[in-house]
């Protein structure tokens, strides 16, 4: 898995290498629909989630939702409709059940080329991560967030600047990761020690978040919950203590994420943070760095944290326990 934590330098650029043509095709797609559903599961589904963000901003209508759930629903979607499912296998049991009931055209955004979603689509934009062993999702999560962005910049008629924005985020992967790693090799120690940790985020930051406590709880066995930053004052606050963990993931929203982080440092949170400035009242910060695609450098320390943290806890991060790498069955 450590392995494949630093090729996002390489699989981040790769995947931002997409032909012009294929791009064009794939907006067509969004723009020729009636309705566009987005969708996947696990680490997919966060990826659907910021996709349909993104393509919020270009100026599009769409939903998202996970496929086990989509699928209640699959007498709404019609011939009309368009399905974008995002898979890293392409072998996702309950994706492809959602698409065995519905007539919809299919996008899919895969990175197993050949796989049974590459064979059920209508058009296929690969991410190109390269072979992905760990269980957990790292490069191929960026890699499809990296696709999925390349997709709002050709709806907005910016692919070639989008591209090399893109690039250039790739450029900074190992900078991040060098420039954090003695705050990451703390908070692994410090965590290793906790039963629950809470992370928190608005807007894109609250996707973030969701992937990063899947991370921690996947590799670290440690029971990790994200909530949106507005939320978490109803009802999880009563959850806090003196002592337990909150990360609070800033980016979009900060004046309001600084006065969420307020309410629980209040009642005696250790406050961990994660963004462009650090303020008074953090017990660590990991540092990100200016960038257009800031969430994508945002996850990867997070990869890395949950990595450290399953090694202090005797965890094998590659092969967690109860999980497979491609959930074939429903």
């Amino acid at each position: 898995m450590e392995k494949e934590i630093y090729e996002q330098s390489t699989t981040i650029k790769r995947a931002a290498l997409q032909d012009r043509k294929d791009m064009e095709k794939s907006v067509d797609m969004i723009e020729n629909a009636e309705r566009v559903y987005l969708t996947g599961c696990g680490t997919s589904s966060y990826a659907a989630s910021l996709g349909a963000k993104y393509l919020r901003e270009a100026g599009h209508r769409v939903e998202v939702e996970q496929s086990h759930e989509l699928e209640y629903r699959s007498d709404e979607i019609t011939e009309d409709d368009l399905v974008i499912a995002i898979s890293q296998s392409g072998e996702t049991a309950d994706l492809l059940s959602l698409l065995d009931e519905v007539d919809a055209e299919v996008l899919s955004i895969v990175n197993v080329v050949g796989s049974t979603l590459d064979r059920q689509s209508g058009h296929t934009l690969y991410v190109n991560a390269g072979p992905e062993i760990g269980v957990a999702s790292t490069k191929a999560f960026t890699a499809q967030l990296t696709v999925l962005k390349m997709m709002n910049y050709t709806a907005q008629r910016e692919l070639e600047s989008g591209r090399e924005s893109l690039v250039e985020t790739a450029s900074k992967v190992e900078d991040v990761l060098k420039e954090n790693e003695d705050t990451v090799t703390e908070l692994s120690k410090y965590l290793q020690k906790r039963e629950n940790v809470y992370f928190i985020g608005r807007s894109i930051g609250y996707e973030i978040a969701r992937e990063s406590a899947l991370k921690l709880k996947e590799l670290s066995y440690i029971h990790a919950e994200s909530f949106p930053g507005g939320e978490f004052k109803h009802g999880t606050l009563a959850l806090i203590e003196e002592g337990v963990p909150v990360v609070g993931i800033l980016g979009k929203g900060d004046e309001e994420m600084m006065s969420n982080i307020a309410e629980a440092k209040s009642r005696g949170a250790d406050i961990i943070g994660s963004g462009k400035e650090k303020t008074e009242g953090f017990k660590e910060f990991i540092q990100i760095p200016d960038d257009e695609n800031s969430e994508i450098l945002q996850i990867v320390p997070f990869q890395m944290l949950a990595y450290k943290t399953a090694l202090k806890k005797g965890n094998n991060p590659d092969k967690p326990r109860n999980l497979a790498k491609s959930v074939t069955v429903k």
